[in-house]
Parts: C-alpha cells; sequence; structure tokens
C-alpha cells in the first residue's frame, strides 16, 4: 500500500515533525507526504493533493482544525486528530467514530490509530462522521443524537433512540436495535457506557447497557431483571440495583 497520500496539518514545526519520524518509522511504506502549517495552506493543499489520510492539529493560530474541514466540500479521506486541549469534547470524536490522539503522542497510540485507518481504505468514505463531528462541535454536544459504529463490515450509522440495549462479548459489543436487528462492534462496552450514560443509557451489569426508554417492566429479585422492547429479558446486578432504580424513578415514575 504505497500509493496512500498523507497531510499533517500543524503550525508547530515539533508537531509536525515528531508526527513525520513516527511515520518514517513506523510506515515507511507511506511517502507520499504533505506538510501544512496553516488553515489557507491545509484547504488549498487539501483540495489539490486529494489526501487519502490527513493528521490534523486541532488548535491552530489561525483558527482551528474544525474551520479546515468546514472549507471542504467533499472530505474523502481518513482523518486522525490531535489536541493538547481538554476543552474540546473527546465525546464527540466518540460518537462519530474518528480518531483522535492526545499530545504528547504516544506511539503505541498512533500505530494503532494508523492501522486502524490502513484496514479501512476502501470502505465507506468519512464524508457522514466528519459532518456528524462538525454540527456536535458547532451545538456544543447538543447535536449528538446519532452514533457511528464500527462494524465488521464497515460503518454503519443509527439514531440513538433506535437503540433498545448493548451487550458485551468479550472485546466487542453486540447493539440490538428497535427494527430487530443487531450488529456486532469492535469496541468494548465500557467505551459506550462512557459515551450513552448522559443520553438515558444505564449500566444495569457487567454485561447489559439498556436504554431506559425501552424499559417495559422491572422484575424483582436480589438485583432483578428488566424485559425491555422485543420482550429480551436483562439481569440487573446487586450492585447496580439501587443506581437503576433511582434513574428509573426520576425519568420513568417507576
Amino acid at each position: 500500500m504505497t500509493n496512500i497520500k498523507v497531510i499533517i496539518v500543524d503550525d508547530e514545526m515539533t508537531g509536525r515533525e515528531n508526527i513525520l519520524r513516527l511515520l518514517n518509522k513506523n510506515f515507511p511504506q507511506l511517502q507520499q507526504i504533505k506538510i501544512c502549517s496553516s488553515i489557507e495552506d491545509a484547504v488549498d493543499t487539501i483540495n489539490r493533493f486529494k489526501p487519502d489520510l490527513v493528521f490534523m492539529d486541532i488548535q491552530l493560530q489561525t483558527g482551528t482544525g474544525f474551520d479546515v474541514l468546514s472549507r471542504i466540500s467533499n472530505p474523502h479521506f481518513g482523518l486522525i486528530f490531535i489536541t493538547a486541549y481538554s476543552q474540546y469534547s473527546l465525546r464527540a470524536f466518540k460518537f462519530s467514530a474518528i480518531d483522535y490522539l492526545l499530545k504528547p503522542i504516544d506511539e503505541e497510540e498512533f500505530v494503532f490509530a494508523v492501522k486502524r485507518f490502513l484496514d479501512s481504505v476502501g470502505t465507506k468514505p468519512q464524508d457522514d462522521r466528519i459532518s456528524m463531528l462538525l454540527d456536535a462541535i458547532a451545538s456544543g454536544g447538543k447535536a449528538m443524537s446519532r452514533i457511528a459504529l464500527p462494524t465488521m463490515k464497515g460503518l454503519s450509522f443509527h439514531e440513538l433512540d433506535d437503540i433498545v440495549r448493548c451487550e458485551a462479548d468479550n472485546n466487542y459489543t453486540r447493539f440490538f436495535f428497535s427494527n430487530g436487528n443487531t450488529e456486532m462492534v469492535s469496541r468494548t462496552l465500557k467505551e459506550y457506557e462512557d459515551m450513552l450514560t448522559e443520553r438515558g443509557f444505564c449500566r444495569i451489569h457487567k454485561s447489559h447497557l439498556i436504554n431506559l426508554k425501552y424499559v417495559s417492566k422491572y422484575i424483582q429479585g436480589e438485583g432483578g431483571a428488566v424485559i425491555v422492547k422485543g420482550g429480551d429479558e436483562v439481569p440487573v446486578s446487586r450492585r447496580a440495583k439501587q443506581h437503576f432504580m433511582d434513574l428509573l424513578n426520576k425519568t420513568m415514575g417507576f
């Protein structure tokens, strides 16, 4: 895979050199690399060079990496954000399934992110993910009503309201939807717990995360169990019971 074209957007020389060093060390086959240090340069180079992968520093001297993306009409490229700033919502990146790396960059995480991109070459472009991300950032997180799920076949996009529950399967997570479909996703349940608990979901068991709006019945017991839409019975752990009942009473008046 030697024809992959890469652009590095960073206004700090040390940042650009570090990414270039990591690429040369771990991915010497990637030789077509352009460097950009400003928003104008990045927009122009992306439009002319048509990259396959862009490393985008969020904070630039004259604006942000989001300003660059908003000026690209058809962003058909892989994207890895680089940030040292905690004020940007990392949850927005997770919802849109866009990779990000925190400064100082951990080499192992860098290699993993690039390999994930290389494995995805030839699948659905990131246009929808980038659009989701920009909407989420512009709304301060209020627009995060959809989620991008990395499945075995590529990405799929879903409304949060359509997710009934999630179930752990080792390092994977199976999603159950209101239309009866299911999908296996290559990320852990803990990651989705962190993303969805503020969106009406509750971790009721080490293996189960449910959307509270789909709870139709609670069955008493040491921990108990819930019946969700579709008739599935899902156990509630003793440890999670009180928190779950508090949320249920608060949101549904049980």
